[in-house]
């Protein structure tokens, strides 16, 4: 590492480098400086939507500028997750009721939970304190309408229909253009002039930690950080907050962005550690921030997977196997009273990230519990759910049980038990992750690309029972593609574990239990077994009298078909009609919204306003692509086994969007509903696996670039995640 020493600060290299901060700085001020200019009102959580808005209804909603300058409004919208027909219609009318302007919108057009903007033709400049009424229409049929979504988070009101006033208002946004002369103060020349002295100052002491032909590596990671805090510039420039405290905050993020990416480098470059290690460091780093990010309730269905945690947290504490019944035959939970009340509370969260998420938490922490005692609670008192008397994932849970477990033990509050459950899970997907890559022989950079996928990241840092689902899927893959990889036969111990991780997939859940049967493709030779074909048949065998059954128990039993084909409950159809359907809705949903499960299996974290750009999901496929890159030929799998892996997640494909579309989605529907990205993760890894080319060779040198970028698309991402949080807060 070089030194700083006076004979070198205006060196060639340094000077180099205070340029490349120089122009960073330049490009980040134009961005905050432009965006300044534009304010953007507050995106209020999201609670239930209306209706579908059919040629049949009309909405009416208030709305007050704050601003002079209105420019743009924006609606949150909602599309059931299907493509919708008709024109979604917004007039803009003032207080007198004369139509300023009007949009019209084609239904199939508008993305599910997405804002939808409309700018005027001309801004009003005299906008401020004015009171202006938008109206809603549609003339879509039922069945293929849009909706909009509604709240009164801090008593928002001002919607309308035909049946009157409603207490909610729709969720919206307004836009408002500045002049430019607003930025002619002396706080903005305060903070232009510490961005340009801090900006080169920061990349001249990078020198000392980068060859300057290496400096692109830590250049578009700063820029996203001061692009990502641009929020606290442009606080500071109209003077909201004290410059000062913005800055120092400015400066905090921006030399925190700047160590990781120098660790990082360091840790791939100078130490040079295995995939594994650096798996382990940076899970931990983006792991951490995710759990602090999503605040208590924030996660997908979190407060259930909350309450199921606490269960397996009674089993752990010695409460018994199965929480009690009362008379009435209701479930009850042994619960502290400030865990109750924690759940409770989250059962009303919006999951939508506000300023007001974290300050309930701040208000609400407590490091220690004053009552450690554990009272029973009638769990419908206390959460919405239909069932609690069992899960499908009965693993899914343990970590975080354990997590709430020992936080009761420590006697520590409910927030800091809440946050340690989710600490637990996390823990128990990095130490899964971890064994994987170790084990794997090849595909360890896929393998760290996917667990570094923003939605994998998510769904573990909460209490999810997706962070077991992903780890044991991982663990099955790298042990599976060792044996078929090794030289020798399959020792007793592999067998072993081989045998606890099909137990464990599928005692997860049952749609990823047919990837087990990969094992059926082991090559003879690596077995013991003296007839091991005979041993594949029997299996095979076995499955398809199994196979059998189900079909005829489902074709005699009305109440499952019910359940399964909808057209059954009807009277007017039969499975075949069903599956025929299925067929159909699946091929549209291909052509339609492919590109939503796409874009969610990596990052879409909607539900907590962040739609994050398509560029970055881009750039986590590409990676995964690179990391595909084999430097060997040997160890690619054969064709016979390719397509046997092939067949097996298929299979799995039908078991994950057969039900849903059966159950959740209507039966003249074109598309499946209620499918999402993340549902898929748990098979990417063994598709991956039998994916290669021998043409293009890969060295260690271009792996190392993979891992790093890896890194420094998380950087980026969590940048953007940090400028979204800052809008909405």
């Amino acid at each position: 590492m070089k030194t700083l020493r006076k004979e070198n600060i205006f060196s060639k290299s340094g000077l180099g480098a205070m340029l490349i901060g120089l122009l960073v700085a330049i490009s980040a001020l134009a961005f905050v400086y432009i965006d300044t200019l534009c304010i953007q009102s507050e995106q209020l959580p999201a609670m239930e939507t209306l209706p579908e808005i059919t040629s049949q209804d009309t909405y009416r909603q208030k709305i007050v500028c704050t601003e002079d300058g209105l420019n743009k409004i924006s609606l949150l919208c909602a599309t059931y997750d299907r493509a919708n027909a008709g024109t979604f219609t917004v007039a803009l009318e003032d207080e007198e009721g004369n139509v300023l302007e009007t949009w019209n919108t084609d239904a199939s057009s508008v993305n599910d939970n997405t804002y939808i903007s409309f700018t005027l033709t001309n801004k009003i400049p005299d906008s401020k304190d004015r009171v202006f009424y938008l109206t809603i229409t549609s003339d879509s049929a039922p069945g293929s309408a849009i909706t909009v979504y509604t709240t009164n988070y801090g008593g928002s009101k001002g919607l309308s229909s035909e049946e009157g006033d409603m207490d909610v208002s729709v969720c919206h946004t307004l836009e408002y253009e500045l002049p430019a002369s607003s930025l002619l103060n002396t706080k903005t020349v305060l903070i232009t002039l510490l961005m340009l002295i801090l900006m080169p100052l920061i990349m001249r002491i990078s020198v000392a930690f980068f060859p300057l032909k290496k400096m692109y590596l830590i250049v578009f990671p700063m820029l996203a950080a001061e692009l990502g805090c641009h929020r606290f510039l442009r606080h500071a420039v109209l003077g909201i907050f004290p410059p000062w405290s913005m800055a120092a905050l400015f400066v905090a993020f921006c030399t925190l962005w700047a160590l990781m990416v120098i660790i990082t480098y360091r840790l791939l470059y100078v130490k040079d550690i295995s995939v594994q290690r650096f798996a382990v460091i940076v899970l931990i780093i983006f792991s951490a921030f995710t759990i602090g990010f999503l605040t208590p309730g924030t996660g997908n269905d979190e407060q259930v997977h909350y309450a199921y945690a606490y269960k397996y947290a009674n089993i752990f504490s010695f409460k018994g196997f199965s929480d009690p019944v009362n008379d009435e035959g209701s479930y009850m939970i042994f619960m502290r009273d400030e865990d109750a009340e924690l759940l409770s509370g989250m059962v009303d969260v919006p999951v939508w990230i506000t300023e007001g998420s974290y300050k309930n938490v701040i208000k609400n922490f407590r490091l220690f519990s004053s009552d450690n005692s554990l009272h029973e609670y009638r769990i419908h008192d206390i959460l919405d759910f239909e069932s609690f008397t069992s899960n499908n994932v009965p693993l899914g849970y343990i970590a975080s049980g354990f997590g709430i477990a020992l936080g009761r033990l420590l006697h520590l509050g409910a927030v800091p038990t809440f946050y340690l459950g989710r600490i637990c899970n996390s823990a128990l997907f990095i130490l899964l992750v971890w064994l994987s890559i170790k084990i794997i022989p090849t595909g360890k950079e896929t393998l760290l690309v996917i667990a570094m996928f923003p939605m994998v990241l998510q769904q573990t840092a909460t209490y999810s029972y997706d962070s077991i689902i992903i780890g044991l899927l991982f663990l099955f893959t790298a042990m599976t593609v060792s044996v078929f990889m090794q030289d020798g036969k399959v020792t007793l111990k592999q067998f072993v574990i081989l045998a606890l991780l099909c137990v464990g997939v599928a005692l997860c859940k049952f749609v990823y239990a047919p990837l087990i049967l990969l094992l059926l493709a082991i090559p003879s030779d690596k077995l013991g077994a003296k007839k091991p074909n005979a041993l594949k048949a029997a299996v095979i065998a076995a499955l398809a009298v199994c196979g059998t059954l189900m079909l005829i128990i489902l074709q005699h039993t009305h109440g499952v078909l019910q359940y399964f084909v909808p057209a059954y409950a009807s009277g007017n159809g039969s499975a075949l009609v069903g599956i025929v359907h299925y067929w159909e809705m699946l091929q549209m949903t291909a052509i339609n919204i492919s590109d939503f499960y796409l874009q969610s299996a990596v990052a879409y974290p909607g539900w907590y306003q962040i739609y994050v750009p398509f560029t970055i999901i881009f750039a986590y496929y590409l990676l995964l692509v690179f990391s595909l890159f084999r430097n060997d030929d040997n160890k690619l799998p054969g064709a016979g086994t390719r397509i046997w892996g092939v067949v097996l997640i298929f299979i799995s494909f039908v078991l994950i969007t057969l039900p849903m579309a059966a159950k959740f989605t209507d039966f003249d529907s074109d598309t499946i509903s209620s499918i999402q990205g993340r549902y898929f993760i748990p098979l990417i890894p063994m598709l991956c696996m039998g994916i290669g080319t021998k043409h293009i060779k890969a060295d260690a040198s271009f792996y190392k670039k993979v891992e790093f970028g890896t890194a420094y698309i998380g950087f980026i991402y969590f940048g953007f995640c940090m400028l979204k949080l800052f809008n909405a807060i």
